[in-house]
């Protein structure tokens, strides 16, 4: 009985090891031809860092008040992403969206993936568009860019408006028994795994698309957003950041907005239910300009899309 036992997992673990190595094989030659078609089918507008291409999409051109966006870790590809969001701002404001190295169509980085790098290749992007004056706005880890960005250029940001924002502290903040990043860590690794072997590849076959549908995109439009998930998601630069995030709040510990930069922080009330101590970090980064507030906004950390109404609203009595 134990020989049956033993020769039934034997066989079980043979069946599925073989399994994976055909799928992963499907998957990476599937993503090698879809690259090769990429490089002519799909392309966007692009200002040239350091020898790089950095994408850039400006939505509002017309308007005089400037908003550079700065994305999450770990986003696909944000003008899609926060399209809907966006182009409701751009109805009175110019909106800059800027894909760091290795999101969206830019060129992957051969740097170190620490903030100190990001937002120096970040800000020659905006001075490559001939931008003086601006806000910076962001969400999630793109509020950790940001700090670091109003600290070297003060002179340059009108205000900081932080949707849900990461901030200097968090690393410590736990959900249940675990800290935060390491869970953040965990699912980075699940999600990488998953990705190289095909599984998003199948989710999206079977589901149709890789994004849920919350605005009217082009078919065009719905085709790239697939192929920079299926392809470019989890890819080593963003990895990088992801592994080399503890370096980068060691650059940002105990860093605060200058008194001259204004902060509207619009804080998730999910994540100050959960995580104890959300609130009160964003109270201590956020300087001491008499303009500053910080908001409670109902819904998740995922604010664009939970509560979009309530977070333009705020921005554009705030502004």
């Amino acid at each position: 009985m134990k020989k049956k036992i033993k020769a039934f997992f034997k066989w079980l673990f043979i069946i599925l090891a073989a399994v994976l190595i055909l799928m992963t094989s499907w998957n990476q030659i599937l993503c090698a031809i879809d690259r090769s078609k990429a490089k002519e089918k799909f392309k966007g507008d692009c200002v040239t860092i350091d020898g790089k291409q950095m994408q850039v999409t400006i939505l509002g051109e017309e308007n005089d008040t400037t908003i550079v966006f700065l994305p999450g870790l770990g986003g696909v590809y944000s003008e899609i992403e926060y399209k809907s969001f966006n182009a409701e701002l751009a109805k009175d404001y110019k909106v800059v969206v800027l894909e760091p190295f290795g999101y969206g169509l830019s060129d992957d980085a051969d740097t170190d993936r620490v903030i100190d790098n990001i937002v120096e290749e970040l800000h020659a992007g905006v001075k490559a568009l001939g931008i003086d004056e601006y806000y910076l706005m962001a969400h999630s880890w793109g509020g950790v860019y940001s700090l670091l960005w109003a600290n070297e250029y003060p002179d340059e940001v009108k205000g900081f408006i932080g949707i849900d924002p990461s901030v200097p502290g968090q690393e410590n903040l736990k959900m249940g028994p675990f800290k935060v990043m390491t869970v953040n860590k965990a699912l980075t690794v699940f999600m990488k795994a998953g990705s190289f072997i095909g599984i998003d590849r199948i989710k999206s076959i079977i589901s149709g698309d890789s994004e849920e549908v919350r605005y009217p995109y082009t078919q065009e439009e719905m085709e790239l957003y697939d192929y920079l998930y299926l392809n470019r998601f989890m890819n080593s630069n963003i990895l990088s950041e992801t592994f080399l995030i503890d370096r980068s709040f060691e650059i940002i510990s105990g860093m605060s907005f200058p008194d001259s930069v204004p902060v509207l922080n619009l804080v998730s009330s999910q994540n100050g239910e959960q995580m104890p101590g959300w609130i009160e970090l964003h109270e201590a980064v956020q300087g001491n300009n008499p303009n500053t507030t910080m908001v409670i906004i109902e819904g998740s950390h995922g604010l664009t899309s939970d509560n979009p109404e309530a977070l333009l609203e705020e921005i554009h009595n705030w502004i």
